[in-house]
């Protein structure tokens, strides 16, 4: 049975994301990305203040690139190859609208910041989740 409580970003969110800093090096985030089973992640200063996305898709292009361009082991900082600005949300948005719009632009997550820092992420996986129990379709 559906609840009527609303739904918001924050009850499906994962607090605490992982994350890299602006200013690393791109095999950095690639080493990120393969230890945590992610397919990207939040780009952070270090005040914690997000900065841009970076994408497996993202990291592969650099590493493509540099091997098809024969450069050394230095590809470069996350900087040069995140994807920004950012459509982040805020952990009091309405999940359901997060999701519409995540949809529209075809994203797989988006950060939650309050008080212009880092405080959370929202896949895709944690709103189908939430969705699931939200309207009781994975009951039992």
């Amino acid at each position: 049975m559906p609840s009527n409580k609303p739904f918001f970003v924050k009850s499906c969110m994962r607090e605490n994301p992982a994350k890299v800093l602006e200013s690393a090096e791109i095999y950095d985030a690639i080493r990120i990305i393969l230890d945590h089973g992610l397919s990207g992640l939040t780009v952070v200063d270090e005040e914690n203040n997000v900065k841009g996305v970076v994408s497996e898709l993202d990291c592969l292009r650099a590493v493509i690139g540099s091997a098809y361009n024969e450069s050394s082991y230095r590809v470069g900082t996350v900087s040069e190859y995140m994807s920004h600005p950012v459509d982040a949300c805020h952990p009091e948005d309405s999940a359901f609208e997060v999701a519409q719009d995540m949809l529209a632009k075809n994203q797989r997550r988006r950060p939650v910041v309050k008080d212009g820092k880092l405080i959370g992420q929202v896949s895709c996986r944690n709103v189908l989740w939430a969705i699931g129990n939200y309207t009781g379709a994975l009951e039992d």
